[in-house]
């Protein structure tokens, strides 16, 4: 139809990553960090042997709310309003539309982080969808496809789906939270 459009941003990134990794794959290559600004994937550990340390910007306030330490294959996508905004009479609008009324998103949280270890498009897409849905609905949503999340509200708490814990065990581990960032839950706790 003339004058339609489609735009694919909310899932270009991730297609890319997931592109990457499969050259890289391809090539023999065992370790890598891929990071396309706001989409990382990784492949194998470190270098050193080590699993990857990722800090995690928020969307508060552009800081880093939390360390993780993951062990890979994983791919990582964050949705927040950070970034991407304007401001206009000292209202902020960011970039995270809603499909409802064509809008930012209004709801209290700051951003969305999406793993799993699967595909990165998978994240991308999904980290977008979680903000709109916000955190109950979201983390049902997480709980359906499988990958796991950790929502972080613009009072600074942090809610996680059940499978990023804060133990050595764990695949997704938080170790580290900044000054005035808490769990406030994790979900099946």
């Amino acid at each position: 139809m003339a004058g339609m459009a489609i735009d694919l941003g909310s899932i270009a990134k991730g297609y890319a990553a997931d592109r990457i990794l499969l050259t890289l794959e391809q090539n023999k290559v065992e370790a890598a960090l891929i990071n396309l600004g706001g989409n990382i994937l990784l492949l194998g550990n470190k270098p050193n042997g080590q699993p990857w340390r990722l800090g995690l910007r928020s969307g508060v306030e552009g800081d880093v709310s939390m360390e993780l330490v993951l062990r890979s294959p994983l791919a990582i996508s964050t949705a927040g309003i950070n970034e991407r905004y304007f401001e206009q009479d000292g209202k902020k609008y960011h970039h995270i539309l809603s499909p409802f009324t064509g809008y930012p998103v209004e709801n209290d949280l700051a951003s969305v982080t999406v793993l799993n270890h699967g595909s990165s498009m998978t994240t991308d897409a999904l980290s977008t969808i979680l903000f709109i849905l916000g955190v109950e609905e979201g983390l049902a949503l997480a709980a359906a496809e499988e990958v796991e999340a950790i929502f972080v509200r613009k009072d600074f708490g942090v809610l996680t789906s059940s499978g990023v814990g804060l133990t050595a065990d764990s695949d997704i581990q938080i170790v580290h939270f900044a000054p005035n960032y808490q769990l406030i839950s994790q979900e099946g706790e």
